[in-house]
């Protein structure tokens, strides 16, 4: 909302109180938070901050415009590959399936891929 008066001038109406413009006022700020309120000194400078005002809102329409295609563009990422196993859940694994693993070190490659085969059969 632009007014073509400086904040003094406009609440000193002939018939209102000053302090009734400026509750109105305020009232309105407080309703419309989104709304801004322009107190512009004349007729020529309220134009000219209504223009540059409605040229920023074209410009920074086109920007989210441009984002918002960009950000349809983009492909799906695939989905994520399940994480690796821990080589204690492996242990775990290979002990309730009575396979012989030691309690230390390396899990051997035998043993990890009879845990990965029995994985992706859903055996796990």
């Amino acid at each position: 909302m632009v007014v073509e008066e400086g904040y003094s001038r406009g609440v000193k109406v002939d018939y209102v109180r000053p302090s009734l413009v400026a509750d109105g006022i305020a009232e309105c700020q407080i309703r419309f938070p989104n709304v801004p309120i322009i107190f512009c000194e004349t007729r020529k400078l309220a134009q000219e901050w209504t223009y540059r005002f409605l040229a920023a809102a074209r410009v920074g329409l086109a920007e989210e415009m441009v984002g918002a295609n960009a950000a349809r563009a983009l492909e799906s990422a695939p989905p994520l590959a399940p994480a690796p196993p821990t080589p204690a859940y492996v242990r775990r694994w290979a002990s309730t399936h009575d396979i012989v693993v030691s309690d230390r070190g390396r899990i051997p490659v035998a043993v990890m891929d009879q845990y990965l085969e029995a994985r992706a059969r859903g055996d796990t």
